[in-house]
């Protein structure tokens, strides 16, 4: 059996990508070991983005450069094959913006990795804990936690 092409795997990565969103819809109750779990995934997915597309990008120079492409309107191909290359270099640059994003998430997510049980809290009461450790959005000497935020801040 022959080696599938890369269109024939960026088809199986989309595919892949559709049926993580149709699980996350399906599924009821997802814990916070699951959700890292499924960003690390992710995060190694978006990752490899940008290596992706620069190659993407290089293969398209060099087959224009070889007078290999044509355009089925008749207009020039370098032209086009010159902001096909651009617009494959912003995407690059957008993934890598997403893939810090991810990271940071990814970071906070993953010191969630055990269930949260109310009656193992050191303060008691099971008062709110940030990303650090503190209660209540505080460090355990009293500064705010960076890491901890609520809603409308």
């Amino acid at each position: 059996m022959p080696n599938p092409t890369p269109s024939q795997h960026a088809v199986a990565a989309a595919d892949a990508i559709q049926l993580l969103n149709r699980s996350l819809l399906d599924t009821k109750d997802i814990s916070a070991p699951e959700i890292s779990a499924t960003v690390q995934a992710v995060i190694r997915l978006v990752d490899r983005m940008p290596q992706a597309l620069s190659h993407l990008s290089a293969r398209l120079v060099r087959e224009q450069k070889a007078e290999r492409i044509r355009m089925d309107d008749g207009s020039d191909p370098a032209k086009a094959a010159m902001w096909v290359e651009t617009f494959l270099t912003d995407a690059e640059t957008d993934v890598v913006d997403a893939a810090k994003s991810l990271h940071a998430a990814g970071s906070l997510l993953f010191k969630m990795g055990a269930p949260y049980d109310p009656t193992d809290d050191d303060e008691g009461g099971g008062a709110e804990r940030c990303a650090c450790g503190g209660t209540g959005g505080r460090h355990k000497g009293g500064a705010r936690c960076p890491s901890f935020w609520t809603e409308g801040e």
